[in-house]
């Protein structure tokens, strides 16, 4: 209320003022009166709004965010290229330092059939097809399977350069029950580290043999067509005449002497 009553004073004071120093013309109101009340007016309005202030509006502007409605966006698809798989060869791996290959079997092929508990020597002739040579004191060990009485461990004994062969022997008892055996073997370095054959040279080499289920005894048959037992001959001594005497006189009978009625040259 004394808000307005300020303002009417004031609203007073301008209109005087501008009616005061104006020119009354009259073809129209004096302009000095008429922009008195406008600022009247004005003045008016405001005190309205600040006296009655809207509860839905704030003395600050609140600036309108303008909304958006969100579009597809275009998704953008790579282009994905399927490789083809590539499996690596033997050839494309690099070689190991120490590797074997398998020759052959020297002795005691694969599904050898051997008596129970026959003693027999199993040789294998292996390659080194590795990047280093085996020392001397690189050795044979059992790795699984039945061991057939072999040594844990049995040194080389000779130095393997790559590229050479080797004849390796171990000398083996065959088990006494009937029935098919396998042993793994493989090789180790001085150091310990075991190796074998394979594009790795991670694979152990082996002994297969076969018991049979019982010893073989040699037996004599008989043989056909045996003769009859025969006699054995006698021999009979013939009896062979002896050849007759026959003397033959030629000394003179009247000179001849005699000895118990035959003729003799010495007496009797």
């Amino acid at each position: 209320m004394t808000k307005n009553i300020l303002i009417a004073g004031v609203a007073l004071i301008l209109l005087t003022l501008a009616s005061g120093c104006g020119q009354v013309t009259p073809s129209g109101p004096n302009p000095a009166t008429a922009r008195a009340m406008t600022l009247y007016a004005v003045l008016t309005e405001s005190a309205h709004n600040l006296n009655n202030p809207s509860p839905t509006m704030s003395n600050t502007a609140v600036p309108v965010i303008p909304t958006s409605t969100p579009t597809s966006a275009a998704t953008a698809t790579s282009a994905v290229t399927i490789l083809p798989s590539v499996t690596p060869t033997s050839s494309q791996l690099a070689t190991p330092c120490y590797r074997a290959f398998f020759v052959k079997d020297i002795t005691i092929p694969d599904y050898t059939a051997l008596n129970p508990g026959e003693t027999f020597v199993k040789t294998w002739r292996l390659k080194n097809t590795g990047t280093c040579d085996w020392a001397a004191d690189t050795s044979i060990g059992f790795f699984s399977g039945t061991q057939m009485g072999g040594p844990s461990s049995q040194s080389l004994g000779q130095i393997v350069a790559v590229g050479d062969q080797i004849d390796i022997s171990l000398t083996l008892k065959a088990p006494t029950d009937p029935g098919t055996y396998t042993g793994y073997w493989m090789l180790r370095t001085p150091s310990g580290g075991r190796f074998g054959i394979g594009d790795a040279g991670d694979q152990s080499f082996w002994v297969l043999i076969v018991i049979k289920s019982g010893t073989t005894t040699p037996t004599l048959s008989a043989t056909a067509g045996t003769p009859a037992n025969t006699r054995t001959p006698t021999a009979t001594p013939s009896l062979t005449p002896l050849p007759t005497y026959t003397q033959t006189q030629t000394q003179n009978p009247a000179t001849q002497t005699y000895c118990k009625g035959y003729p003799t040259s010495n007496g009797c």
